[in-house]
């Protein structure tokens, strides 16, 4: 059964090679046939859009016109064909909105918006004009005719508007019709191509099968020689052929291997001892360096407790000097950087990170005065969430620098949270300047790489700490305000185990 099933492999072989070739030439006809499908389309699209502003126009000029005949003859009775003409002008606004959403055209973005504003326009008028037919008012004439002026103004800009974006979707339009006769083109130069290409690679793969099999044999030969001249050294048979070769090849590796494994075996011995002797050494070697390590430790705490006793004399010293005020804010120092110096590479919670924030908030203070105030509101149901040291000072810090730090008076930074289904937002906003759009996209691209190249240090900092603690399941948005900036960072929601609500002083 085995020889019988080694003996139909060759066949296999021819087979399978030529069920690919006509795979390969189906998926090219596939692959042509799908491209210029999808031209036409994008051009189907484009002569879509193009026929929605033509229906504006269409609309538009309808509309005025019923509203010049409403105007001409002061009847209500057109008024109801108005209410039609101007549902229809609305609605062909908002198709001709919904296309530029995707793409965006200056030109057909200005049409939409000068025909909005001359569609409140004519809103107005007709309402004046209702409200004059109800109370016939002499006084109300002389604005209205100054209304209809100022619309039919605004009726012509529109006009001048929709040339432009005629303009503008006919070149678009053209351009992508020389795509398409282009695409056409090369999908039939492609067809032929391929399927000349298929037709060569069938003769080639012919002769491959031929080859392979002469290359086998000589392989074979190969390594039963070089076994024979130095067994310990001889490599086995490399052969992938997937027929009865193969299956020679690999008996022949098999006792070969036998052989090679018995005389290996007695030199590893020998070799096994050298391998200790560099392990222990390497352990020796190990065990230095932690004890270093540990004396670099201990002399690391040694600066931070100096700087706390430190502090706190100059506390003592502040209060007898009857400075109180100084001594709570050394006393608020001193609290902040412990804060700091123990929690670093701790697990903390939100509510820690607000009391800590608190206390940076008092430095600022006292730095700042009154030139702007803050604005703390964490949720209750966030303060369990458990988080990295140090991410809200940061970004208070970032907003007083790059934000409020200038202003004179009336500024504000406001910091908040909120759990959102299983998810928490932090956000942390400023009544600053903002941010250029090009340098918040420049940003987006700087937290994906693996560099600093700005002076948003801070922000990539936290955004890579975040990434790290949560599995780089973080959102972070950045946005500007009318005034101001926010930066916005969703996280999930992860309740720190046994974790209950920390006051400030512990």
């Amino acid at each position: 059964m085995r020889s019988k099933k080694y003996m139909t492999t060759v066949t296999r072989k021819y087979t399978t090679g030529y069920l690919v070739i006509a795979a390969i030439a189906a998926l090219i006809v596939i692959a042509s046939w799908f491209l210029s499908i999808r031209v036409i389309r994008i051009y189907q699209n484009e002569n879509k859009k193009l026929t929605v502003l033509n229906e504006l126009e269409q609309s538009v000029q309808e509309l005025n016109a019923n509203v010049y005949n409403i105007y001409v003859s002061m009847n209500s009775s057109r008024f109801d064909s108005y209410k039609e003409l101007r549902e229809a002008c609305g609605e062909n606004l908002q198709a001709s909105e919904s296309n530029v959403k995707d793409d965006y055209i200056r030109e057909i973005t200005d049409l939409n918006e000068a025909t909005e504003t001359y569609l409140n326009a004519t809103d107005q008028l007709t309402s004046d004009i209702r409200e004059y037919l109800d109370t016939y008012s002499t006084d109300k004439l002389a604005d209205i005719q100054e209304e209809y002026k100022d619309q039919q103004q605004l009726y012509t800009f529109v006009m001048d508007d929709f040339q432009s974006s005629y303009s503008v979707r006919l070149g678009m339009l053209n351009g992508i019709q020389s795509d398409l006769s282009a695409s056409i083109k090369k999908t039939i130069v492609g067809v032929i191509a391929g399927l000349a290409l298929a037709c060569a690679f069938g003769l080639l793969y012919a002769v491959y099968i031929l080859k392979n099999i002469s290359h086998s044999i000589h392989v074979l030969e190969n390594g039963v020689n070089s076994f024979q001249t130095n067994i310990e050294t001889a490599a086995p048979i490399d052969l992938t052929t997937c027929d009865e070769m193969e299956e020679l090849a690999n008996a022949f590796n098999r006792m070969q291997s036998i052989i090679q494994s018995q005389m290996q075996k007695i030199a590893e011995s020998a070799r096994d001892k050298e391998r200790i002797a560099e392990v222990e050494k390497e352990n020796l070697r190990i065990y230095g360096q932690l004890q270093k390590n540990n004396l670099d430790f201990l002399q690391s705490r040694i600066n931070p407790h100096f700087l706390f006793n430190t502090l706190n004399m100059i506390s003592a010293q502040a209060r007898i000097e009857d400075a109180d005020k100084t001594a709570e804010l050394l006393e608020t120092t001193a609290t902040f950087l412990r804060y700091n110096l123990d929690n670093i590479q701790k697990t903390v919670t939100l509510e820690q990170e607000k009391n800590n924030l608190s206390d940076f908030i008092e430095i600022e203070k006292s730095r700042y005065g009154k030139r702007f105030q803050f604005i703390v509101n964490i949720s209750p149901d966030t303060y369990d969430q458990s988080m990295p040291c140090m991410i809200l000072q940061p970004l208070v810090e970032n907003a007083v620098s790059h934000g409020v730090g200038s202003s004179i008076s009336g500024g504000w930074i406001r910091v908040e949270s909120a759990k959102e289904e299983n998810r928490v937002i932090i956000k942390v906003s400023d009544s600053g300047q903002g941010m250029a759009e090009e340098e918040i996209q420049k940003l987006y691209k700087e937290l994906q790489s693996k560099e600093i190249l700005s002076q948003h240090i801070g922000i990539k900092n936290i955004y890579l700490r975040l990434q790290l603690f949560y599995s780089s399941d973080v959102r972070l948005t950045m946005m500007n305000l009318q005034p101001g900036f926010e930066i916005c960072i969703s996280v999930p929601f992860t309740p720190r185990l046994g974790a209950g609500s920390e006051k400030k002083d512990e």
